[in-house]
């Protein structure tokens, strides 16, 4: 796992010295990943199951239910 992070890390570095791509800071608040590995407070997880497009349970279901009634 080390030798990966370090090659992972080598070539990200070379491609930044190479100008090929740029960092963006990106606030702790807004990186979605903080979804699957912490956990939320309940605004902060609505927000990010919102970028993610991650649909409701309820709505989910009546979508599913109205494509079997309807045959589609």
């Amino acid at each position: 796992m080390i030798k990966v992070s370090i090659l992972t890390q080598d070539f990200i570095t070379y491609k930044i010295a190479l100008q090929t791509r740029k960092l963006k800071y990106v606030k702790i608040q807004d990186q979605v990943a903080n979804i699957f590995i912490k956990p939320l407070k309940y605004d902060v997880f609505i927000k990010m199951r919102d970028v993610l497009r991650v649909m409701k349970k309820s709505s989910l279901k009546r979508d599913v239910e109205s494509k079997l009634i309807s045959g589609n």
